[in-house]
């Protein structure tokens, strides 16, 4: 998160708040594997590049399917065959 000033004319320096999820994104269009698969493979390749396992998971809606191991939601602004995978809770940037 970081934090900045915005200076208007004439007011008083105030923070400006924003903050941004990271995602690890792995494409995978192969037309015979299952969704499930799909995201078992993204999550080790997570797992490769950052030594930990992701705990969410950003999908586009023909994606969503259902998991108890990870929280899976969908995003607008996600492509289908696209996963958005971070271990911050990204469920309130599935409207974006």
């Amino acid at each position: 998160m970081s934090n900045e000033h915005s200076h208007e004319p004439g007011g008083d320096a105030a923070p400006a708040s924003t903050s941004a999820a990271l995602f690890y994104v792995w494409y995978d269009d192969t037309p015979r594997k299952q969704t499930s698969d799909k995201i078992d493979e993204a999550i080790t390749g997570y797992i490769a590049r950052f030594a930990m396992r992701p705990s969410h998971v950003l999908v586009n809606s023909v994606d969503l399917v259902g998991r108890s191991d990870l929280i899976i939601s969908s995003g607008r602004t996600v492509q289908p065959n696209t996963f958005w995978l971070s271990t911050e809770n990204t469920a309130a940037l599935s409207t974006v």
